[in-house]
């Protein structure tokens, strides 16, 4: 992913979705997708970013990689963020 940072810099600032870590609490995951990505452009951009503690206003990433769709070990119940479609 050395290739992709501006890909999940964008992810990070303009995600298609947001849901908590299924196994980590402190974790989130972030999905979006880039026109400038080194992979297809079908491809979602997952990004699992590790807050500190609760009162932090950033976070760390821990690991980027591209991916068939919105899944694997995220907490469906905690949706934070969902991009709105376009009418």
């Amino acid at each position: 992913m050395e290739n992709n940072v501006e890909a999940i810099k964008n992810t990070i600032e303009d995600p298609v979705a947001i849901y908590g870590s299924l196994e980590w609490p402190n974790r989130d995951v972030y999905f979006g997708k880039s026109e400038i990505a080194t992979y297809k452009s079908s491809l979602y951009t997952k990004v699992v970013i590790e807050i500190p503690n609760e009162y932090s206003d950033h976070g760390m990433v821990v690991s980027a990689w591209p991916q068939k769709e919105i899944n694997g070990n995220i907490n469906e119940k905690e949706l934070k963020h969902v991009k709105p479609k376009l009418r």
